[in-house]
């Protein structure tokens, strides 16, 4: 075998093995969810309030609004850690750096 053959036959082996590598099917993926609420001082809700996510390692934004008891779910997140930012009208924002979304089975 020469050394043109020998190292063509390495160059596909090794992206052979790559495309192995990147390829994930979607349901192996650990992924979990974020709930919480949103409310005052006084604990009273509020409505419609903006909760954005940020996941850390990949830059990716989720955003919702709270339901008019506050309350807010992210059901499907890749398990891993998010900045999360709550905002509303007449409300300074509150941001959360590094929550732990764990995967749940």
């Amino acid at each position: 075998m020469t050394s043109n053959t020998l190292r063509s036959l390495l160059t596909a082996l090794a992206i052979l093995a790559l495309g192995a590598v990147v390829r994930v099917d979607a349901q192996s993926l650990p992924f979990g969810e974020l709930v919480g609420s949103a409310t005052d001082a006084a604990s009273r809700p509020i409505v419609g309030a903006e909760v954005r996510v940020v996941d850390q390692r990949s830059g990716a934004v989720r955003w919702l609004r709270a339901t008019r008891d506050g309350r807010f779910r992210f059901a499907v997140l890749p398990a891993g850690r998010y900045d999360v930012t709550v905002e509303a009208l007449g409300y300074r924002p509150v941001v959360f750096i590094g929550v732990v979304v764990a995967a749940s089975h």
